[in-house]
């Protein structure tokens, strides 16, 4: 079992799923259609997660996030990923890595994604959530306070925040303020 799967990391709220299908209408004119393989990606990496996190069987999952990470890259180095939902659905793929290389990719794409739509929230959290996975995989203390861990069956704890972050800087990145991080910690071990 990868290092990344014995820290179960838990991102403390479940994204919604993939933004809206197409239903087989054409595109509008102008409007760049998303890419259905990377929706379907992304689907079936947050099927995989869609358990309690601790059922989640890591040696059957494991394999297929390794499968699904290389399809998203083949389609993004491609130019396949051309939409906020793309690159979004790609980052995601991403976060669920096991190699800082691939937190610094996820971190690359959400941020392309929340270029393309400013306004949508859960982009710039994604972006902010991968930055803190990549830093916690260094060893490093997270910026944001996204991440969480449980090592070895224990209790859930919030990894480790760089003190000099601020709730506001926090707030641009659509990220709670750190006490409700903290607070969440304590309702995923109420919940055991």
């Amino acid at each position: 079992m990868s290092r990344f799967a014995a820290t179960l990391v838990v991102t403390g709220s479940l994204l919604v799923s993939a933004c809206g299908a197409h239903g087989g209408d054409a595109p509008a004119a102008g409007h760049v259609a998303d890419n259905t393989e990377l929706s379907r990606l992304y689907q079936e990496d947050q099927a995989d997660r869609a358990v309690d996190p601790d059922k989640i069987d890591w040696a059957t999952v494991g394999p297929r996030d390794v499968k699904r990470r290389e399809q998203v890259g083949l389609i993004v180095d491609a130019g396949g990923a051309r939409t906020a939902a793309d690159f979004f659905h790609a980052a995601m793929v991403f976060q669920h890595g096991g190699a800082v290389q691939d937190f610094q990719t996820a971190n690359r794409l959400a941020l392309r994604a929340a270029q393309l739509d400013p306004s949508n929230k859960r982009l710039r959290w994604l972006a902010a959530a991968s930055k803190d996975r990549e830093l916690m995989n260094l060893g490093k203390p997270q910026l944001y306070g996204t991440q969480f861990r449980r090592q070895n069956g224990g209790v859930w704890e919030l990894y480790e925040v760089d003190p000099s972050v601020t709730d506001e800087e926090r707030a641009k990145w659509d990220v709670p303020p750190l006490a409700d991080a903290r607070k969440r910690a304590a309702e995923m071990n109420a919940a055991k």
